[in-house]
């Protein structure tokens, strides 16, 4: 297990199979894999002791793909036609 989930449970994140769990892997040096609970999404305050700013940022591409899947989460239903939709049908074949 880490960070309190087991490797299996990982791997089901993985594949698209939880609306609320979004599994990345930041590119940085030594990064480890992260999961993001959206169910445990809260606003972020401003000060600057709250986050750390780094160079990398996601592009256009990336952004849309994080809405589709927050709309997910939130509606509870993909949009057929989206890229996020494909992805699921190819991980969950």
């Amino acid at each position: 297990m880490r960070s309190g989930f087991s490797d299996a449970f990982v791997e089901r994140i993985r594949q698209c199979e939880y609306p609320q769990f979004f599994w990345d892997m930041l590119p940085l040096p030594g990064a480890n894999e992260s999961i993001m609970r959206l169910d445990h999404i809260q606003p972020v305050g401003s000060h600057h002791n709250t986050y750390h700013a780094t160079e990398y940022r996601l592009n256009e591409d990336a952004l849309l793909f994080l809405d589709e899947w927050l709309n997910w989460y939130i509606y509870e239903c993909l949009d057929e036609d989206g890229l996020l939709a494909d992805v699921v049908r190819t991980l969950q074949k």
